[in-house]
């Protein structure tokens, strides 16, 4: 029997609504008709795209990750707003200083998958980022725009997130998701 698979599956750290809404004032300036924002509950770094996931592999994926929680919290600091991935694409996006504990966090999430039957997409060169609008052209969001004093928070959750498409947009529902052992711990 061959179950459904989930689609676009990744993983990620949320971002705290309150962050997301300070990034979105930040960036208002550039969100126009033809430049749209990403809805602040879609907040989030991906750690690992993973794709199409069937529920046994959920399943297995749902028993690892919590070998992560050890990792958590990490610390988050952005640095700027600008074009993301290169200067001519159409997406603006807080761009994050990979910190000691978020390179780390990345290594163990790659190697974790790397020794599990589920697949998953990596870069060689880690570029964390927090994608807040899109656009249909690059001239509607600037190339760099400084976010003047960096903007630091600490992320303590971890998830397993799905993209789906809803009647009101698209969303990311979390599937998993772990909590630092602090964080578990004190509340």
């Amino acid at each position: 029997m061959d179950l459904i698979k989930l689609q676009r599956v990744f993983i990620a750290l949320p971002v705290a609504l309150p962050v997301a809404d300070n990034l979105l004032m930040q960036a208002r300036s550039f969100i126009t008709e033809a430049a749209k924002p990403v809805a602040p509950e879609n907040h989030h770094i991906t750690l690992a795209f993973i794709g199409a996931l069937s529920p046994e592999q959920l399943d297995e994926l749902t028993r690892q990750l919590p070998l992560l929680a050890n990792l958590l919290p990490v610390t988050i600091q952005v640095t700027a707003l600008r074009r993301f991935p290169h200067d001519s694409s159409p997406i603006l996006a807080a761009v994050i200083e990979p910190s000691a504990s978020l390179q780390l966090l990345y290594a163990a999430t790659r190697e974790l998958l790397e020794s599990t039957t589920i697949g998953a997409s990596f870069h060689d060169n880690f570029r964390p980022h927090i994608t807040l609008v899109r656009s249909k052209r690059p001239a509607q969001v600037p190339v760099e725009h400084p976010t003047g004093e960096p903007l630091c928070f600490t992320v303590d959750t971890l998830g397993i997130y799905e993209g789906q498409t809803t009647p009101s947009g698209y969303r990311y529902q979390c599937l998993f998701r772990i909590e630092s052992s602090a964080a578990a711990t004190s509340g």
